[in-house]
């Protein structure tokens, strides 16, 4: 299904998208406390967003401006270059999938579908059709006549998903919708999810706190702390290029290395972590020597064993080992560090787990450090 309609009116980005949804210098608060910063963010037509971040960072709050149940404090928020902040939320060309699917129980798979389209004074004729389509999408005709608590959990999500999508909304908004589901169902409905919004080429903003979920599934990703967008952008910049330590500490794993830049060329600079332990990296643009740094390396950016002449390497100590499957996590003690954290892949090659105490060493490239000033 495509989503039907034209699109109104609508400043479109450099590279010919469609903006859905724009903030522009918008700020929320509750009281004295103020919950969101200057947010200014553009969120493409037919793209899979994600607002991703702690619990109490501010996402859930954009996503409810959006919908209608939080009003802006100051700035705007504009929908396909239209501002909207004064329709109610049943006005609004957006819809809500929240945690709790709120299916209505005494209603079939079909009637909770069919409701919204009922609401929204569809003709009956175009209303069935339409349902049917919509299971369908998401393999669910066979359970059209079941009540949801005769439903699996992730059968209730498809149908909450799908009840939102059928008046074909030009944003779909959700919120956090697979924290009720176990790993394995979640994993699943990942997959589900991307390929739904692929389908019905309409946008989806997703709210999550979940790393992992939204590098799997996003188109691209503003990871937010406290109130403020600290960084947009897909999910490989986002994670390989983490603009600031809080972006590095909330996607993924990180080791966090305090350093002094110790000499620098026009190609490369040295970094000192201690005496027995300097990194050659990028010579980041106005950095001088002496200047203290930060440094991110990734657990699995670091290999233990022999080095060749095109990385670093630094001897060390493993004080733990934890086995996790795909790969082993070690702690191992360097020079002028606690501990660095490392990820060493369990592959074809199978290897005893090196025990506590063993010492090793570390290679890495300087393509796999990242620099920021302290």
């Amino acid at each position: 299904m495509v989503l039907s309609g034209i699109r109104e009116q609508l400043g479109k980005l450099d590279n010919n998208q469609l903006v859905a949804i724009e903030f522009q210098k918008v700020v929320k608060k509750f009281g004295s406390f103020t919950a969101i910063h200057n947010a200014n963010l553009k969120i493409h037509d037919n793209e899979f967003f994600t607002l991703l971040g702690p619990s109490g960072c501010g996402k859930t709050t954009l996503l409810r401006m959006v919908a209608g149940f939080e009003n802006v404090t100051e700035g705007n928020i504009f929908l396909f270059g239209k501002e909207f902040m004064h329709l109610p939320p049943n006005k609004r060309s957006v819809n809500t999938v929240f945690q709790q699917y709120a299916l209505f129980p005494h209603m079939t798979v079909f009637e909770n579908v069919a409701f919204g389209l009922k609401m929204r004074g569809w003709a009956k004729d175009d209303i069935q059709p339409t349902v049917w389509k919509m299971l369908d999408l998401v393999r669910l005709r066979p359970f059209a006549e079941r009540k949801p608590n005769q439903l699996s959990g992730g059968q209730q999500q498809r149908a909450a998903l799908v009840r939102a999508i059928a008046p074909q909304p030009k944003v779909l908004l959700l919120d956090e919708p697979l924290s009720a589901l176990d790993l394995k169902l979640r994993q699943a409905m990942r997959l589900e999810l991307k390929q739904l919004q692929q389908e019905t080429g309409i946008t989806f903003v997703f709210v999550t706190h979940d790393q992992e979920e939204a590098l799997a599934m996003s188109d691209r990703i503003a990871v937010m702390s406290e109130g403020v967008i600290q960084q947009i952008g897909k999910a490989q910049e986002i994670y390989e290029s983490p603009k600031n330590e809080i972006v590095a500490n909330f996607i993924g794993e990180t080791n966090i290395l305090q350093a002094t830049l110790l000499e620098l060329n026009d190609e490369e600079a040295k970094y000192q972590i201690a005496e027995d332990f300097i990194i050659t990296g990028d010579c980041v643009s106005g950095l001088v020597k002496n200047q203290e740094v930060k440094i991110l390396l990734r657990p699995e950016k670091i290999r233990i064993g022999t080095s060749d002449n095109q990385v670093d390497s630094i001897q060390g100590t493993i004080q733990q080992s934890m086995y996790l499957g795909t790969d082993t996590e070690y702690q191992i003690r360097v020079p002028g560090e606690k501990a660095l954290k490392v990820r060493d892949q369990n592959g074809f090659e199978r290897r005893e787990l090196l025990p506590a105490g063993s010492e090793v060493s570390l290679s890495f490239s300087k393509d796999s450090i990242r620099i920021l000033r302290s």
